[in-house]
């Protein structure tokens, strides 16, 4: 896996499916994705927050996932799924909610 050493810190672990973003310190944090390839068996590999969502609209689309042996994966292979990321994205319906303070309240179930 590619490190960078940052000047004035430690070193940071690059992403190992796109060798773009770096990854925060600790699993679990904002930034950091488990990827669905490691999830049926093997170890588990995180990858970046980015690298997760583009995994997810593979799978929403029906596309097959990268294989580990085949990352990282190719920009034009990057640059393609993140097309189609934003496509569907722009396609997508938006509404905008408002609650009052008791609606919210119930919704959390607490006494409104």
């Amino acid at each position: 896996m590619a490190q960078t050493r940052r000047q004035d810190g430690p070193s940071v672990v690059r992403c190992p499916r796109c060798e773009v973003r770096g990854l925060p310190g600790a699993q679990g944090r904002p930034g950091r994705a488990l990827s669905r390839v490691t999830r049926d068996g093997g170890a588990k590999v995180d990858v970046c927050s980015d690298c997760g969502e583009r995994e997810a609209e593979r799978d929403a689309l029906g596309w097959p996932p990268v294989p580990l042996t085949a990352w990282p994966v190719s920009v034009d292979d990057l640059l393609r799924e993140d097309r189609e990321r934003y496509k569907r994205a722009r396609r997508s319906r938006m509404s905008v909610m408002r609650i009052g303070p008791d609606e919210a309240r119930r919704m959390l179930g607490e006494d409104a």
